[in-house]
């Protein structure tokens, strides 16, 4: 029963409006979106490099890596740099630390007495910042600009022929 003087209790509760469902899409959309995306990318990556053929946007960082070393002999370097040879990792980063890229020395050659240059590629680096450190193993990274990777300015050492 209900009296007169009392009034009904309501109660009130919080709706807390909840954000729409993403809509479900099928797998066959996204992946021709795709690979239309892809299609685009590379004409767009041809157009940029002038190349008649598909190619990556990102360029490739080209150098040389030279070791200077009294005691080496055609390119064979003394214990303390045993980790310098062909095939030695060559990493770009950015300025935040991130690998952009990893290559390699190539096929040293002597360049006079107790030094040897190897040349170096790293490919698909993309252009983003404009400081990137490169390292050589484990010897540390050199800074350098963006302009001095696209214009191949790439040339680091290490050692010295002090007697």
């Amino acid at each position: 029963m209900h009296d007169s003087n009392t009034q009904p209790i309501e109660h009130y509760h919080t709706i807390v409006p909840r954000s729409p469902e993403p809509k479900r899409r099928s797998r066959k959309r996204l992946v021709t979106a795709g690979v239309a995306l892809i299609g685009l990318g590379a004409g767009v990556g041809a157009v940029t490099t002038g190349s008649d053929s598909a190619s990556t946007s990102a360029p490739t960082v080209t150098g040389n890596f030279t070791l200077y070393d009294s005691a080496m002999y055609q390119c064979v370097p003394s214990p303390g740099y045993h980790d310098i040879h062909n095939g030695t990792r060559v990493q770009v980063e950015d300025d935040t630390g991130k690998v952009l890229g990893i290559g390699e020395l190539g096929q040293g050659a002597s360049t006079g007495a107790g030094a040897c240059t190897w040349n170096f590629t790293v490919p698909d680096v993309p252009m983003h910042r404009s400081i990137f450190k490169i390292e050589v193993s484990h010897r540390g990274a050199i800074a350098y600009s963006n302009q001095n990777l696209l214009n191949g300015d790439v040339h680091l050492t290490l050692g010295s022929l002090a007697d």
